[in-house]
C-alpha cells in the first residue's frame, strides 16, 4: 500500500468520523447548555473532529494490518473494544464526577453515552472495511500468564498509577479551580480508592480483548497503549464547555502518560513471551 493512498484512506476514515460524530448529534441532541462552545473556540470544533478521525484511523490501520483475526469477527471485536475504551471507560468517569459539572443533567449523561456509541457504530466498522486487506489466518493464540496473582496485581496497579498521575494533575492551578466542586464532596474522595479499583478490573478486560487480536507480544502492547491512549485522550483536543482549554490540555497529559504506563504494565504482567511467534 502506498503512502498516497494510506493517507487518503486516512482522510477517508476522518471523514467518516466526522460524518458520524454530526449524525449521531442529530440523532440525540446535545443540550443548548452543552452545545455553547466558547467564542474563542467554536471555530475549531469542525477541524478538531476531522483531527481525531485521522488518528483514530490510523491506530485502527495499525491494529487491521498486524491483527491475527480478520473480517467480521475482528471488525465486531475491535468496534465492542474502541465502544468499551473510548465510551464506557470514558463516561463511567465522567458519571462519577458529575458534580464537578453542574450543567450535565440526567438526560445529557444518557446522551454522552448514546452518542459515543452511535460514532463507533458507523466509524468503527467503515474504517476497518477501508483498511481490510487479504491476510493469511493466523491459529496461534496470544500466551497468556497462568498466574492468577499477576492478573490480580496488574488491577491493583492500576490504582497508584490513576490516584498517582491525578494526584500530579491536582498541581495545576486550573483543575484546582474548576474542580473545586467534587474536590470537596467527602464522599467521592472517600469512595474514590474502591471506584478506581473497578476501573481497573475493567481495564485489564479490556487489554485482554485487545490482546486477543495479536499474536506478537510487541505489537500487542503497542496495540495496547495506542487504544487506551489515543481513544481515552484526543477526544480532549474538541473545544468543551465543560473544561477549558488549559484544562484540557492538562488531563490530556495525564492521561498519555498514565495509560501508556499501566497499558505497558499490565500487558507484561498478564502475558508471556511466544518466541515462535515473536519470529515470525
Amino acid at each position: 500500500m502506498s503512502k498516497i493512498r494510506v493517507l487518503l484512506k486516512l482522510f477517508a476514515g476522518a471523514v467518516i468520523y466526522t460524518a458520524a460524530a454530526i449524525i449521531s448529534n442529530l440523532i440525540f441532541p446535545m443540550s443548548q447548555e452543552m452545545a455553547a462552545l466558547p467564542p474563542e473556540e467554536a471555530w475549531f470544533a469542525f477541524p478538531s473532529l476531522v483531527i481525531a478521525g485521522f488518528i483514530y484511523s490510523a491506530v485502527i490501520l495499525f491494529v487491521c494490518n498486524n491483527s491475527r483475526k480478520s473480517g467480521l469477527r475482528r471488525t465486531i471485536q475491535l468496534t465492542a473494544l474502541i465502544i468499551g475504551v473510548n465510551v464506557i471507560m470514558t463516561q463511567i468517569e465522567t458519571l462519577y464526577f458529575q458534580a464537578a459539572f453542574p450543567i450535565i443533567s440526567d438526560r445529557e449523561m444518557t446522551g454522552l453515552f448514546i452518542r459515543g456509541i452511535l460514532v463507533h457504530l458507523l466509524f468503527v466498522p467503515s474504517a476497518a472495511a477501508i483498511f481490510s486487506k487479504k491476510s493469511i489466518k493466523l491459529e496461534k493464540e496470544f500466551v497468556w500468564s497462568s498466574s492468577w496473582w499477576k492478573y490480580a496485581l496488574a488491577v491493583l496497579v492500576y490504582v497508584p498509577v490513576y490516584l498517582g498521575f491525578g494526584m500530579i494533575a491536582q498541581l495545576s492551578p486550573a483543575l484546582k479551580e474548576e474542580y473545586a466542586e467534587w474536590i470537596l464532596n467527602p464522599r467521592l474522595i472517600q469512595l474514590l480508592p474502591l471506584w478506581t479499583l473497578f476501573r481497573g478490573a475493567l481495564w485489564i478486560l479490556l487489554v485482554l480483548v485487545t490482546m486477543d487480536l495479536f499474536v506478537e507480544r510487541k505489537k500487542g502492547i503497542i496495540a495496547v497503549i495506542l487504544i487506551f491512549t489515543v481513544f481515552t485522550a484526543v477526544g480532549l483536543i474538541h473545544p468543551s464547555v465543560l473544561m477549558s482549554p488549559t484544562l484540557r490540555a492538562v488531563h490530556f497529559f495525564e492521561i498519555t502518560a498514565s495509560m501508556t504506563l499501566y497499558g505497558f504494565i499490565s500487558v507484561k504482567l498478564i502475558s508471556k513471551r511466544n518466541k515462535a511467534s515473536e519470529d515470525m
